[in-house]
């Protein structure tokens, strides 16, 4: 299948923004693109030591960078903000509070972006600086499908900044063709 795809013979649609790799004729996912529940393959054995042949992981957990609460806000501080006209976390800083009519004051950091005001119940989300998407995933937990010499499934955690931009093969040994025209 492989060889038919690499000269174009086979097309492939998939929403799980998989790709075909040419040079190492496998299909391949971003780090930022797993999911739970993904197959792959990684050179790294069942008891968590690196290998030269692939071993069967899988994707257990995702864990998402939680918004802040009202307490954790500090004036002068620059956060991530969500704002939903632009479905983007932009960078802001916390200028005042009100403490009286509990609003909350933002400068942006961007020129063609307007300050943000609101309510106290009706914050947007606010995110510790540097956090670049609205519920955005901030680390992974692989687990090894096969047990390890201590009679468990091996588990590793990453940052998402660790592995966003690398490729992870991904495992079809056990798929099947859903559709074929």
């Amino acid at each position: 299948v492989s060889r038919l795809w690499s000269k174009g013979v086979i097309e492939v649609f998939t929403e799980a923004k998989a790709q075909y790799d040419v040079h190492s004729n496998s299909i391949t996912k971003l780090g930022e693109h797993l999911k739970i529940g993904d197959s792959i393959l990684r050179r790294v054995d069942p008891n968590g030591k690196p290998s030269s042949e692939y071993f069967r992981w899988t994707v257990t957990e995702l864990g998402y960078v939680q918004s802040l609460g009202l307490d954790d806000l500090r004036v002068e501080e620059e956060y991530g903000v969500y704002v939903r006209q632009e479905n983007a976390v932009l960078p802001f800083k916390l200028k005042s509070v009100d403490l009286q009519t509990r609003t909350y004051k933002f400068k942006s950091l961007r020129k063609k972006m307007a300050d943000l005001e609101a309510a106290a119940h009706n914050l947007p989300s606010v995110y510790p600086k540097g956090t670049k998407r609205h519920a955005d995933v901030d680390r992974v937990i692989f687990e090894s499908v096969t047990k390890g010499d201590s009679g468990r499934n091996y588990r590793e955690q990453f940052s998402m900044g660790e592995i966003r931009d690398s490729k992870f093969t991904l495992d079809i040994g056990h798929t099947h063709v859903v559709e074929c025209i």
